[in-house]
């Protein structure tokens, strides 16, 4: 027969202290805690019963676990609630423009891109160029000389001859005079999110249109 004493009720409790706030399938809650408890006493030796002060003990011991238990319980009911408000969260998204930090551009019915280049300090000369899946430039637009900041842009979807483009990919570049010094500039794009993904470690993913999955946190702003 297994010997259960002080000593292993002890081990018991602080396992249970060391457990994490996720439930595991070989948990030992309450129930089995006072189960042990009460098989303790029953196999005693009569000659020798358990203290006062240790019988005293194993109940403080049974309430941290029962305590515990309940703590567990209160975090899976946070977590599933969390878990709720994130869902919630990401069907208001769908349908929405943000822009996001990167070069692609998808080209659609409404016949326009918008978005924002930045500027670390004043520029000249700064242009905003399109070009299509194969390279070409499609579309030059001088922005002139600019101060340090944000600057919006919107391309109407036409390339130099005023012509319409056809719906699609584009790439969205920006360069401008620093210091004289003809530099590349970083540009956010603005684009539709078609859905929302949560994974298993509670990111949120936004599917952007024609610019593929981004992390909620990567997003620049909502438009």
């Amino acid at each position: 027969m297994t010997e259960i004493n002080n000593t292993t009720i002890s081990n018991i409790a602080g396992s249970q202290s060391r457990e994490s706030a996720t439930k595991a399938t070989n948990d030992l809650g309450k129930d089995a805690f006072l189960k042990l408890m009460i098989t303790q006493l029953q196999n005693q030796d009569p000659l020798s019963p358990a203290k006062n002060e240790d019988f005293i003990a194993q109940l403080a011991q049974f309430s941290s676990v029962e305590g515990i238990q309940n703590i567990n319980n209160s975090i899976d009911d946070l977590a599933t609630s969390f878990r709720s408000s994130q869902a919630l969260e990401a069907s208001t998204l769908v349908g929405r423009q943000v822009e996001v930090s990167t070069s692609q551009a998808q080209l659609s019915s409404s016949g326009s891109v918008k978005g924002t280049i930045s500027l670390p300090s004043s520029a000249d000369n700064v242009r905003l160029m399109i070009e299509d899946a194969s390279g070409n430039t499609v579309r030059t637009i001088d922005l002139g000389s600019q101060q340090r900041g944000d600057l919006s842009f919107t391309w109407d979807g036409k390339n130099n001859s005023g012509e319409d483009m056809a719906e699609g990919r584009y790439s969205v570049k920006a360069n401008g005079l620093l210091d004289g010094v003809d530099q590349s500039l970083a540009l956010a794009v603005g684009a539709n999110v078609n859905s929302v993904t949560i994974g298993q470690d509670n990111r949120m993913i936004l599917n952007i249109d024609g610019v593929g999955s981004v992390a909620l946190a990567d997003i620049k702003k909502f438009l």
